[in-house]
């Protein structure tokens, strides 16, 4: 048996606020959680082997502007938990025609061939290597992955995220050690006013409502014995936390032997989607980090009317993004809608799943993703 490879990664951080020291363990409502780093490098392979062999484009049809997918067997789900809203019918025959499963608007694939009417595709990351036919209108051909330089990892199971970055192999140079120490308080920074984009197809829901769950983060290597509990270090409106003592440069080599291949460049915790009414788990697999815009606007559930926005997003599948805090509107007792502004921090976040199907994030963090994102060249990734 072929052991899984593992690529060589080391510490390059710049985004330094809420950190989890080594081992990287930290406790949320007496359960232990974990960056799994080893992990998250290894998810990125099946990315790194399909653009390395040839064309990965993704799947379009946000909102279904290119069609909605035909019904399967009169359903609007497959046998794998597709849903047909903003999906392509991906068939198993090369004839285009008998039965399919739904890939989703947003699902990196690896192009094999295409004809007038059909692009033959695998999914990255899919075991087996089944080949799909889809109709050469869903597949973004004209948009393809142009380099695999950026990729943000998202932990269901973990509730974290990290994102890594790609070491140009004429760039490396020696790896210098750093340290990186507990918390600190700092006042919050101002964020500039940001326009907008409507997005009916997904909500963030909002910060205020439901439990607030504690969420504890180790301060000296993660020993048991000094654990602090950010919601009650910090007033969540106010203030947050950053990291002191950075030396310069990166830390070690996460696996020694070897040049390391990716850098992380940052990692916090997030929070993904649950299972609901108006809600569903963020999808595991492989996406295309589609576009980003400063803001979206969410609706109120079961309605047609906008409830707040979400800032600094990045949509990945069809309507789930990478964003900050959700920061619902206020109305004066007139009913005049006002923007009370950004918000940094949430004590949900991390815990439990809670969004409709996003990732939610620290908003510094969102808009440093959102800074970082360069189109053509990021991904994101779900694992559990």
């Amino acid at each position: 048996e072929v052991t899984p490879r593992v690529p060589v990664f080391e510490f390059d951080l710049k985004y330094t606020k809420y950190l989890v020291e080594a081992p990287y363990e930290y406790e949320v409502n007496g359960e232990t959680r974990k960056f799994e780093f080893e992990e998250m490098v290894k998810s990125i392979e099946p990315a790194r082997k399909a653009f390395e062999s040839g064309t990965v484009a993704y799947i379009d049809n946000y909102k279904n502007r290119n069609g909605e997918a035909p019904y399967r067997n009169g359903k609007s789900a497959d046998d794998f938990g597709g849903l047909r809203s903003a999906s392509a019918p991906g068939y198993f025959d090369s004839s285009g025609s008998g039965d399919f499963r739904y890939i989703a608007d947003g699902t990196l694939v690896a192009v094999v061939s295409e004809n007038e009417n059909f692009a033959e595709v695998k999914i990255v990351g899919e075991d087996g290597g089944q080949s799909y036919f889809v109709p050469q209108h869903y597949v973004s051909t004209d948009d393809p992955l142009t380099a695999l330089d950026k990729i943000i990892v998202v932990d269901r199971a973990n509730q974290n995220i990290a994102a890594f970055e790609r070491v140009p192999e004429l760039d490396i140079e020696p790896v210098s050690s750093a340290n990186i120490t507990g918390f600190y308080k700092e006042s919050a920074e101002s964020v500039d006013s940001l326009g907008g984009d409507l997005d009916k197809t997904d909500a963030a829901q909002s910060e205020t409502s439901g439990d607030v769950q504690k969420n504890s983060l180790s301060e000296n290597g993660g020993s048991s014995d000094n654990k602090i509990d950010i919601s009650q270090m910090v007033n969540v409106d106010v203030m947050e936390c950053a990291a002191d003592g950075l030396n310069e440069g990166a830390m070690p080599a996460a696996f020694p032997g070897g040049r390391a291949e990716w850098k992380i460049v940052s990692y916090s915790l997030a929070t993904t989607g649950k299972s609901g009414k108006y809600h569903q788990p963020t999808p595991l697999g492989y996406y295309y980090a589609i576009e980003k815009k400063p803001r979206f606007y969410y609706l109120k559930d079961g309605t047609n009317d906008i409830e707040g926005y979400a800032p600094y997003a990045i949509r990945f599948t069809a309507g789930a993004y990478v964003h900050g805090v959700a920061v619902p509107y206020e109305y004066t007792d007139d009913g005049v809608r006002v923007d009370p502004g950004i918000r940094e921090f949430s004590n949900s976040i991390g815990t439990v799943p809670l969004s409709h199907k996003c990732v939610r994030n620290y908003t510094s963090h969102a808009k440093f993703l959102y800074d970082w994102y360069e189109h053509g060249k990021t991904i994101v990734i779900v694992i559990e």
